[in-house]
C-alpha cells in the first residue's frame, strides 16, 4: 500500500511537471518572435525572445564591430519578421585613367562599393569586374569612363572651273567671266571618348548648306603674229610699266651691263621670276631682252624700256602677256 502511494505521488508530480513544461514551452513559443538574420550575405532565420537587436547578435554570437554595417541598430527593439543585415567592412582597390586608390566597404558589388565611396557613375560608365557581380576582399576593380558627345562641323565645297578657249585672247591671257564661290556642307557626328581617349566616330547626319558657285574662265588661244618661228616655253600675264634712259637721274646702261644706245629692247624684271638674259616677247612691246633691274620691279612685273619719256607716259600701266622664248 505504501509503495503504491509513493508510485501514484511520483505520477502526479511528472505531470505537474510536464504540464508546467509544456506551458512554458508553449507561453515561449507564444511570446518569442520570427528574426530574419543576414551575414554576410549568408541567410538564417531564428525565433528569439531578446528584446533588442544587440541581444540577438550577442545571442548567436556576432560581434559588433568598428565600420561594419548593421542594420536596424544596435538598440532597436525586435518585432516579429524583423531582418537584421549584419556586413564587415572590406578593402578594395578601385583604378581609374591609372590612378589607384585603396578604400574600404561594408557592400560587396562594385556599383555599390564605388557608390559607398563617394564615387558617381554615368549611364555609359562599366567596370571590371562587372557592376552587379559580388566580389572577394582584394579585389581590384577598374572603373572605366565612357562619354558621347555630338558635334557639328562644317567643310567647305570647292567649286568647279569651266574652262573655255578665246580665239579673241593672246595664248597665256585669262579672263574671269564668273568668279568661282565655295559652297559650305555641315556634319553632324557622334564621337565615343574612354578614359578620355578618342575610341570611335561615326557621321550621323550630312547636308549640304549652300552649293558652290562654278568658276567661269577664258582662256586665250590667239598667237601673236610676232611668235611665228618662235619657240615659246611658258607664258604668264604680267603688269607692266615703262621708262627711259632720257629720264632725268637714269644712265644707258642696265643692271646687265647692256648699253641702251645700242639696244633699247629691254625689260627690268625681278630676277627671282625671270633670270636676266632671258629672251622675252611682250605682247604689245614685243621682242626683248631681260637686261635690267629695278627697286619697284618685284615678283609679277616689269619695266619695259622707251626712248623717249612721252611714249612711257603713253604706255601707263597694264597687264600684258610676256612669253618666254625658247
Amino acid at each position: 500500500m505504501v509503495i503504491g502511494r509513493i508510485r501514484l505521488a511520483k505520477f502526479k508530480m511528472i505531470l505537474v511537471l510536464g504540464a508546467i513544461l509544456a506551458i512554458t514551452l508553449g507561453a515561449s513559443l507564444l511570446l518569442s518572435k520570427e528574426v530574419k538574420l543576414t551575414v554576410e550575405n549568408e541567410n538564417m532565420t531564428v525565433q528569439t525572445l531578446d528584446k533588442t537587436v544587440g541581444d540577438v547578435l550577442k545571442s548567436n554570437n556576432i560581434e559588433i564591430k568598428s565600420g561594419m554595417y548593421l542594420h536596424p541598430a544596435p538598440e532597436t527593439v525586435i518585432e516579429d519578421g524583423m531582418e537584421i543585415i549584419v556586413a564587415y567592412a572590406k578593402s578594395y582597390t578601385v583604378v581609374e585613367n591609372g590612378l589607384k586608390k585603396n578604400i574600404t566597404s561594408t557592400s560587396r558589388t562594385p556599383s555599390k562599393i564605388l557608390e559607398s565611396a563617394g564615387y558617381t557613375l554615368n549611364e555609359l560608365d562599366y567596370t571590371h569586374p562587372s557592376l552587379n557581380l559580388i566580389v572577394t576582399e582584394g579585389t581590384t576593380i577598374e572603373l572605366n569612363r565612357v562619354v558621347q558627345e555630338t558635334v557639328v562641323l562644317e567643310e567647305a565645297i570647292p567649286f568647279a572651273t569651266d574652262v573655255r578657249k578665246s580665239d579673241e585672247l593672246y595664248k597665256g591671257n585669262r579672263n574671269v567671266i564668273q568668279a568661282g564661290v565655295e559652297g559650305k556642307r555641315e556634319f553632324t557626328i557622334s564621337r565615343t571618348y574612354l578614359n578620355g581617349e578618342l575610341l570611335s566616330e561615326h557621321t550621323i547626319d550630312e547636308r549640304v548648306l549652300e552649293e558652290p558657285t562654278i568658276e567661269i574662265v577664258e582662256e586665250g588661244t590667239k598667237v601673236s603674229a610676232g611668235l611665228e618661228g618662235k619657240t615659246v616655253v611658258k607664258s604668264m600675264v604680267m603688269h607692266a610699266t615703262a621708262y627711259s634712259m632720257n629720264e632725268a637721274g637714269l644712265s644707258h646702261k642696265t643692271a646687265s651691263g647692256i648699253d641702251l644706245r645700242q639696244n633699247s629692247r629691254v625689260i627690268a624684271v625681278d630676277p627671282k621670276v625671270i633670270p636676266l638674259g632671258t629672251r622675252v616677247y611682250v605682247e604689245g612691246y614685243g621682242e626683248a631682252i631681260a637686261g635690267d633691274t629695278g627697286g619697284a620691279i618685284k615678283g609679277n612685273k616689269i619695266d619695259v624700256h622707251l626712248n623717249s619719256v612721252n611714249e612711257c607716259y603713253q604706255w601707263g600701266r597694264k597687264n600684258v602677256t610676256v612669253h618666254i622664248l625658247g
